[in-house]
């Protein structure tokens, strides 16, 4: 038969706290630190002296990447346009035509629902 687990009582967690307190205000890192690894504040330094010798941060790539023409409709209008053959060739006129279709869909399926019940 296993042990029996007692669980802490409340004394030892409150000294338990209180210890984990006195490290985290002292400073000590709670975990023991490696000789091989550096220290974060080692780590904080080198990363702020290369983004200043390599001239801080970049410009974002999308920026530099120029927007095909009509990239800015959506693309459901874009294919209602581009399958049109060249009659629809505003967004307005497109959004209606896809709003015709959804009132379509919706009237044929209510129909057909309805006629099955019977």
């Amino acid at each position: 038969m296993p042990p029996e687990i007692k669980p802490p009582s409340s004394a030892e967690i409150e000294q338990a706290l209180k210890e984990q307190k006195m490290k985290s205000q002292a400073g000590s890192p709670t975990l023991p630190v490696s000789p091989g690894i550096p220290d974060t504040s080692e780590i904080t330094q080198a990363l702020k002296q290369f983004e200043v010798e390599s001239g801080a941060v970049e410009a974002p790539q999308a920026e530099l990447i120029p927007k095909a023409p009509g990239s800015d409709l959506p693309k459901m209008v874009r294919l209602v346009m581009k399958c049109s053959g060249g009659v629809i060739k505003e967004q307005k006129t497109a959004e209606y035509v896809l709003l015709g279709i959804t009132v379509l869909a919706f009237s044929l399926s209510f129909y057909f629902f309805f006629k099955a019940l019977r």
